[in-house]
């Protein structure tokens, strides 16, 4: 069954796609913020429609093995056991369980409606979470971090046949430079020396 297809229409500039929604169990046709005289405008309607079809086409068959909670966490607690890998096992389960958060707000229930476009969506959405900590927003490296967390999630549904690409990998988007700390003074070096000789061995 063909998912999308993209046409213009009469007296509208911008370019329309048409395609299946599982959830509602018809087709819906829709305008895009392309513009059908722009040289670009087909390719990026194509592109939206393309994505749009991956997505109706996961979501249809979304009722199988490849949803995400049939697996991710079991793969994780294999890959990472605990205690031996304790540290990496909570990073591992701490950064996939903010990405079950997004895809389920966002709807993508299977590996293979995951796109490029979603992963930019995500570091957006990551970047403006709060800490409750600190009240500081979360940085983009922690975010990017988290993509890469994805990454691995990724090419383990890759070799289960779950999806046929890695949208988190090589994404282009570089770190924020860290902030450099300040050199620990005589006097804190001093203090640090007190406290540890109050301290049992």
């Amino acid at each position: 069954m063909k998912y999308v297809s993209v046409y213009r229409r009469a007296r509208s500039p911008f370019w329309w796609i048409v395609y299946w929604c599982p959830k509602g169990q018809k087709r819906i046709s829709q305008a895009t913020p392309y513009r059908w005289d722009s040289i670009q405008g087909k390719r990026k309607a194509l592109d939206l429609a393309n994505d749009l079809g991956k997505a109706a086409s996961a979501d249809k068959g979304a009722q199988g093995r490849d949803r995400w909670e049939c697996w991710v966490s079991d793969f994780l607690e294999l890959r990472y056991p605990t205690p031996a890998r304790k540290k990496t096992h909570d990073r591992m389960v701490g950064g996939w369980n903010q990405w079950r958060q997004f895809l389920l707000d966002q709807h993508i229930a299977v590996p293979r409606a995951l796109t490029y476009q979603s992963v930019l969506d995500f570091v957006a959405w990551r970047s403006s979470q709060i800490k409750r900590s600190s009240g500081k927003k979360v940085s983009k490296n922690t975010a990017l971090c988290d993509v890469r967390i994805m990454s691995v999630i990724l090419r383990e549904a890759m070799q289960r046949e779950f999806s046929e690409g890695n949208p988190c990998d090589r994404i282009g988007i570089t770190k924020d430079k860290a902030k450099e700390k300040c050199e620990i003074s005589d006097a804190e070096i001093d203090k640090i020396r007190e406290e540890l000789k109050t301290r049992p061995l």
